[in-house]
């Protein structure tokens, strides 16, 4: 679980010196990303990270629908809670996380 913790913190860094160089993609847009996120929630349902992260981005997406919340923000909370999650309990493979962890 340690190493899960690793990489989440790597990609965190990564996506956020990414986000600096353009504007963040808006992933509540694309179809794919919910399909993605609904079928790792069913495949880890007892990974209660994991499922907070989901209900999450659902509520960061509603908030960037109506613009309350632009993408950058949004994200940025993401990953901000996504970096606080702790490693413990984590049921989540390191190969399914990395296109998934954007709101």
């Amino acid at each position: 679980m340690a190493h899960l913790r690793s990489v989440l913190l790597l990609m965190g860094m990564l996506s956020a010196s990414h986000a600096e160089e353009k504007s963040p993609k808006n992933h509540c847009e694309r179809e794919a990303s919910w399909k993605e996120w609904q079928a790792l929630v069913a495949k880890h349902p007892d990974d209660q990270g994991l499922q907070t992260l989901h209900v999450l981005r659902i509520g960061l997406c509603v908030e960037v629908r109506r613009r309350e919340l632009s993408v950058q923000q949004g994200t940025a909370i993401f990953e901000k809670a996504r970096q606080a999650l702790p490693s413990e309990g984590q049921e989540t493979t390191q190969n399914e996380l990395p296109k998934l962890l954007q709101p």
